[in-house]
């Protein structure tokens, strides 16, 4: 992804038709490379027998509570995929190309703090915690937004950098504390079936309502809608410490 975002920003850069269809091209090709790459891994066949579903997933209301809050965590995927790049390009005068640049920005960070980060977060406790920064983070990022437009220059792109590796900060906290609280409150005989259904939050922030939420709401109201979706991320931080008592204990001290 960090080689791929400073691909694209070659073509926003140049800016001509051409430029985006020798990309597109250049895709396709990686694609047909990756396919023949799969087809050439053994074919290794495993016995398994398909588990049967039921509905315990979703009569428990402790795991629908957290699912829909880790939708609302969810929120930087459409942020940083449909808000960030529509805003930069149409609303700060930005240079383009610094979209592919702080997509790569944000993708190294991850890389390099993935890990590091989520030894933070040892149980359920911690996991909460996480939740909490990553709501304040994604608050602090949507203010940071909201203020490229006014600055120019030099302080804009500074702005819009900044609040990328804030959003970047926010989304290690919200996967940690997802991972760890999806699968305390699994039981092992249900885990699968949990899992899915905890799923459909965070699919559902990126792909359903949460980008018409980015265009339709934030980009529509410009600097006012990110100060909203902010104040939405405020009430979020508050969450956890409310529901802490319902949320299962850390396995370790």
């Amino acid at each position: 992804m960090s080689v791929g975002g400073l691909a694209a920003a070659i073509p926003l850069a140049i800016g001509t038709p051409s430029a985006f269809r020798w990309l597109f091209l250049a895709m396709a090709v990686l694609f047909v490379v990756s396919a023949g790459l799969i087809a050439l891994l053994p074919d290794t066949r495993v016995a398994w027998r398909p588990a049967t579903w039921r509905l315990s997933a979703l009569r428990d209301r402790r795991l629908l509570a957290l699912t829909t809050y880790d939708s609302i965590a969810a929120l930087w995927l459409p942020m940083l995929n449909v808000a960030f790049p529509l805003w930069l390009t149409g609303r700060t005068g930005a240079p383009d190309a610094l979209v592919g640049v702080l997509y790569a920005v944000n993708t190294a960070t991850c890389v390099l703090l993935q890990i590091p980060m989520s030894r933070f977060v040892n149980g359920s406790r911690d996991a909460l915690r996480a939740y909490t920064v990553n709501a304040t983070l994604l608050m602090v990022s949507c203010v940071g937004f909201a203020l490229a437009p006014l600055l120019g220059g030099w302080p804009t792109l500074i702005l819009l950098s900044a609040a990328i590796l804030v959003l970047t900060i926010g989304e290690l906290c919200q996967v940690s504390a997802a991972w760890t609280l999806s699968y305390a409150i699994a039981p092992e005989q249900r885990r699968t079936e949990y899992l899915a259904t905890f799923s459909l939050g965070r699919t559902s922030s990126a792909r359903l309502y949460g980008p018409v939420l980015m265009t339709g709401g934030v980009l529509a109201l410009g600097s006012t809608g990110w100060l909203l979706l902010a104040l939405l991320f405020a009430a979020a931080a508050l969450a956890p410490a409310v529901v802490r008592h319902r949320l299962p204990r850390p396995a370790t001290p």
